[in-house]
């Protein structure tokens, strides 16, 4: 029987440390539960030509490109040269951006055949069939295709896939670098979300008859595969990242779900490490016990939402419900348990003020998320139909859209903001911006696997000494940041000349590049006493 072949692909900008996928690698793997065969190729190549031969060379008859706002500019690229390459053959883009934008995207790039639009694992085994038969698109749900006749047809929508407990996990292969002895594993236990983020899109990818779609494997099923992949793979310590768009759905405040799944690890005969994602106002001091079983269970890190919500906010009231006192006590219920934590937040929004900014500073402060130069940049994007989207509208503040057209410029009320917010931003462009982001990123990643590694006393202690050291440059960093951040913000109160905000980004640049040095030495003088010590290998953590 004719087997179709279909290339999956991403293009990313940097190259990060996961080496996956998730959305495609379930749909490769269902893909070749179908009995079709499924290739997936993951580049930050920058020569196009070079990534559409490698394509060429396998003869897909399909070729799934994922696309995103920022990547969509190389993504037209790579399918228009492509096409050249194989005309026959079907270009598909999908994701969300994908698909809130499906018709726009057709219209801007002709090579592109296809959108697949929401979830994409039984419309690409659908898809394999009809390039099989010769059968006929306009009998394909779930995707939006150029006819013919060149006008864009939208099929009808295809039902979100209900009962996760049938899909086809990827395998564990695709997760597992043979030069490490950790073995990090990522699974999406359930799909959409109940929350109600005033800036937040993905509910319209999951909607179904104007309803929220969200559907969560049972917990059970999520135990028994964790327990497949550690017996998969018994020489390597297993980390898991769920990759939720937050843990505590579908009950936030009883939290029965995530109490399940904790019950069957704690049962398990495997030690495994965890991480996950969470809104911060899921947590409160009535949740003590349950998050230190967590950590007993193997979770060690927590990606927190402080301006994500299940209620849904009026615009004035986002930023004081993101910087209130509960959500300082949700991230130090977590810190007090050593358990990791990465913030995410968003500073300006087109309704902020110049007082909300300082409030905001010395919250960012009070979470220890101020050494981190991006937080100082977190804008938002500005998506159709949100609440926001709303608010900007009905205050005349909407610019029309973005180059690309998949989301919206706007202006801010109080117009300073709007002029702080571009002068602070300049620091992205700065080479020092640029190198401390990377030594952090190296720094997290190594105290991650250090987290994961089994280190005797002796060591542990000249570890301990290191992150003290580390800890102690990050507060100093955080502290200048935050100053010069709230030098800025009076500088924008008082309407003072621009030539003040040139010296604020200049000793900006300055002191993320002295802070970059110092930060280099201490990592490299603890490696080089790890390698020595053989905790690590020479080549990893690069």
């Amino acid at each position: 029987m004719k087997k179709a072949i279909v290339v999956l692909v991403e293009w990313r900008e940097q190259k990060r440390a996961e080496n996956y996928s998730l959305g495609l690698n379930y749909i490769h793997a269902a893909i070749v539960a179908s009995g079709n065969i499924s290739h997936t190729l993951i580049t930050n190549e920058k020569d196009i030509e070079k990534i559409c031969e490698s394509i060429s060379s396998i003869k897909p008859d399909i070729v799934g490109l994922k696309l995103y706002d920022e990547t969509a500019e190389v993504v037209f690229k790579i399918s228009s040269y492509l096409k050249d390459l194989l005309p026959q053959s079907l270009i598909v883009v999908g994701g969300h951006t994908a698909t809130l934008n499906a018709s726009l995207i057709l219209n801007q790039e002709k090579s592109i055949d296809l959108v697949s639009n929401g979830e994409g694992e039984e419309t690409f085994v659908e898809l394999c069939e009809i390039v099989k038969n010769a059968g006929d698109l306009s009998k394909c749900k779930g995707i939006t295709y150029r006819h013919i006749d060149g006008e864009i047809y939208a099929n009808a929508k295809r039902d979100n896939i209900e009962n996760l407990d049938q899909l086809t996990l990827p395998d564990s292969k695709i997760f597992l670098d043979t030069n490490s002895k950790f073995l990090v594993y990522a699974i999406s236990t359930s799909r959409g979300c109940i929350g109600n983020c005033y800036f937040c899109v993905v509910n319209h990818v999951y909607e179904l008859n104007g309803k929220k779609q969200w559907r969560g494997m049972s917990p059970k099923k999520i135990i028994r595969e964790i327990n497949n992949i550690c017996r998969e793979n018994p020489d390597k310590k297993l980390f898991i990242k769920f990759l939720d768009s937050s843990i505590e759905n579908p009950n936030p405040k009883t939290k029965e779900r995530i109490i399940e799944i904790i019950d069957g690890i704690e049962q398990m005969d495997y030690k495994i490490k965890f991480s996950f994602f969470s809104r911060a106002e899921s947590w409160s001091e009535k949740d003590a016990n349950l998050i230190l079983r967590m950590k007993n269970a193997g979770l060690y890190k927590i990606y927190l939402g402080f301006d994500e919500s299940i209620k849904r906010y009026s615009i004035r009231e986002t930023t004081e419900k993101m910087i209130c006192e509960e959500n300082v006590k949700a991230n130090n219920l977590f810190k007090s348990n050593n358990i990791k934590i990465t913030g995410y937040l968003i500073i300006f929004q087109p309704f902020i003020t110049l007082k909300q900014l300082v409030a905001v500073a010395q919250f960012i402060d009070k979470i220890d998320m101020s050494y981190s130069p991006d937080v100082w940049t977190q804008e938002v994007i500005l998506f159709s139909d949100t609440s926001l989207f709303h608010d900007v509208v009905a205050a005349g503040l909407l610019l029309g859209t973005t180059d690309n057209g998949y989301s919206y410029a706007y202006a801010f009320e109080d117009g300073r903001v709007g002029a702080l917010k571009n002068k602070i931003c300049e620091i992205k462009t700065l080479a020092s911006y640029q190198a401390i982001r990377n030594t952090i990123l190296k720094i997290e990643l190594e105290l991650e696997e250090l987290e994961l590694s089994e280190i005797d006393d002796e060591i542990q202690v000249i570890i301990n000494e290191y992150k003290t050291k580390i800890g102690y440059e990050y507060s100093y960093l955080g502290e200048k940041q935050k100053e010069l951040f709230i030098s800025a913000i009076d500088n924008a109160s008082r309407d003072s000349s621009l030539h003040i905000y040139k010296d604020i980004i200049r000793r900006w640049g300055r002191l993320m590049a002295e802070a970059q040095k110092r930060l280099e030495i201490i990592w490299l003088r603890n490696r080089v006493f790890l390698l020595r010590k053989g905790v690590i290998k020479n080549g990893e953590g690069e």
